[in-house]
């Protein structure tokens, strides 16, 4: 088969389409020819698979335990793309492409700003690749925020969201002027064409009432410089939410929430954690906002100022409810903030690390459990009916405990009554749930062999499990072992038996001649499974894994 590509069309978008034997140019419809039809089911849409960010892919039926080994399983190929990939890799089956066939999307942003829509079960050329820069615009270089910890250039960092309804990738692109500006902007994209939908992009420029150090005439302006897009993007109920933290704490920055209509991008929700303060931005470790079945929205803030009475909520657990009518207003419906949040937010350690994983509901005294952590590894049970609010004394809260002996800077994964969690220079640990209690076994039922960690100093912290699974059988736990993120290494993907962790199925050093070696390690990297294949993001390529009979 042979990718025939047109001509850019807009912002460097060069558009292909698949045909057998004739390339046409121009705006032509290339002549539809017989193929199979893409058999693929499912998709992804979001991080860690929903908005409870569960981390579980419950409809894989082609990858198992008995044939997830050396043997039978590898890579299978890589896509080479412009710049490093931080976000998480989406899915979209069965998606209508321009030679009138479906074709599963696998759909990459880049910190080079770039957006790529490959087939995601042949190493063909891409369908499109749109580059979200202007005139005059390149990505940041990392130089000019203060910060190494995304280099070389900082561009798309947040993992996109799809509404698989209209076909549209919402992402957020982030660029530097000549001329020395700053600008972030969101994007919705038509992942067939690769086209911007009308209304797009949207200059991203909230504010809000506020008495804070860098607030103008108590007006608080976002700074498209020291505000970093980290956090996955979000879609529910019509309303794309990005969050926002910074570059390793450079310059004064806050922890914005922003809500726009995913039809016409109008900006319709602004929250900021600390309008009074500084800081409190929302990490969590790239994971998303997340939302349970009533529509309750639920993120986490980092280190920074705390005072209920000032409005400021840093280093906080916070349950949001959107204003009604023309209201943009987001209010503040629950809260829990650790009773030494001071002292954790002083020493880096501060809690609201990780995301919020949202566990399935429970049918004793706490039927709404919500998990998260702090970065001493401190794992959080809170009840997300009363969250707690803040006591100088005692968290009020369902349970605590340590989950690893050093950091906890990583999401993590609940499946069959079982909490799957990593540290930094730890292995990643197995803690069974007691539904009857509801209460968690403190010692890990148990680990893996591997220690995931780095080499020298940095800030990876352990791993970001995966769970795909029929149903609840047939279940495999993926991870990427980022040991060398921040020195020249490959990443390496790996396959456990979740029900006992010292069983590991897989990994990619073990077959000959490198045979299985993905692009090289990014921090945060979680694998992506959907129809058979697990989608392995690093820098300048996405690994593609399956069975080798594909």
């Amino acid at each position: 088969m042979v990718m025939l590509c047109v001509a850019p069309l807009m912002f460097g978008l060069t558009q292909c389409s698949s045909n057998s034997s004739t390339i046409t140019t121009g705006p032509t419809t290339p002549t539809p020819v017989s193929v199979i039809p893409d058999p693929d089911t499912v998709s992804v849409t979001t991080y860690h698979y929903d908005n409870m960010r569960s981390g579980i892919q419950p409809q894989e039926t082609t990858l198992t335990p008995t044939n997830v080994n050396s043997s039978t399983f590898g890579k299978l190929f890589s896509v080479t793309v412009d710049g490093a990939v931080n976000a998480q890799p989406l899915i979209a089956a069965n998606i209508t492409m321009s030679d009138g066939q479906p074709h599963t999307l696998l759909l990459v942003a880049t910190e080079n700003d770039s957006v790529y829509a490959f087939n995601a079960d042949t190493s063909a050329t891409a369908f499109w690749q749109k580059s979200l820069l202007q005139s005059g615009e390149t990505a940041v270089p990392y130089t000019v925020v203060g910060s190494t910890d995304i280099k070389p250039v900082i561009g798309i960092v947040g993992t996109p969201v799809l509404d698989s309804s209209t076909n549209l990738l919402y992402v957020v692109a982030k660029s530097y002027t000549t001329g020395g500006a700053f600008i972030q902007r969101l994007h919705a994209i038509n992942i067939q064409t690769g086209a911007e939908a009308p209304n797009s992009p949207v200059t991203i420029s909230p504010s809000i009432a506020g008495n804070a150090s860098d607030a103008v005439g108590g007006q608080l302006l976002f700074n498209a410089k020291t505000q970093n897009q980290r956090p996955a993007l979000a879609l529910n109920n019509g309303t794309v939410w990005v969050g926002w933290a910074s570059h390793s704490d450079s310059g004064a920055y806050h922890g914005w929430l922003v809500g726009y209509n995913s039809s016409t991008l109008a900006q319709t929700y602004v929250f900021n954690d600390t309008p009074n303060g500084n800081q409190g931005g929302i990490w969590m470790s790239a994971g998303g906002p997340a939302f349970d079945s009533s529509g309750n929205l639920f993120v986490m803030s980092g280190n920074g100022d705390f005072s209920a009475a000032s409005n400021n909520f840093s280093s906080s657990a916070l349950r949001l409810t959107p204003g009604t009518g023309s209201s943009s207003s987001m209010t503040i419906a629950d809260y829990f903030t650790p009773f030494n949040q001071a002292s954790l937010s002083a020493y880096d350690s501060d809690f609201g690390v990780s995301g919020a994983l949202l566990l399935p509901d429970q049918a004793g005294p706490y039927p709404h459990l919500l998990v998260t952590a702090d970065k001493t590894s401190t794992v959080y049970v809170l009840n997300r009916d009363n969250m707690g609010k803040y006591s100088s004394t005692a968290n009020n809260v369902v349970q605590t405990f340590s989950s690893s002996v050093n950091n906890l800077k990583q999401d993590f994964v609940f499946f069959n009554n079982t909490l799957y969690v990593s540290g930094d220079k730890s292995p990643l640990n197995a803690f069974p749930f007691n539904p009857t209690t509801e209460q968690f076994q403190t010692t890990p039922s148990s680990s893996t062999a591997a220690i995931f960690s780095c080499l020298g100093s940095c800030y990876v912290g352990g791993t970001a499990p995966t769970i795909s699974a029929s149903g609840t059988a047939n279940a495999v736990l993926w991870t990427v072992d980022n040991t060398a993120a921040l020195v020249p290494g490959a990443a390496v993907l790996r396959a456990y038996d979740p029900s006992n962790l010292a069983q590991e199925l897989y990994d990619s050093t073990q077959a000959a001649a490198n045979r299985d070696q993905a692009a090289n390690a990014i921090k945060f990297t979680t694998p992506v499974v959907a129809n058979g294949h697990v989608y392995v993001g690093g820098v300048n390529a996405v690994t593609v894994y399956g069975l080798l009979s594909q």
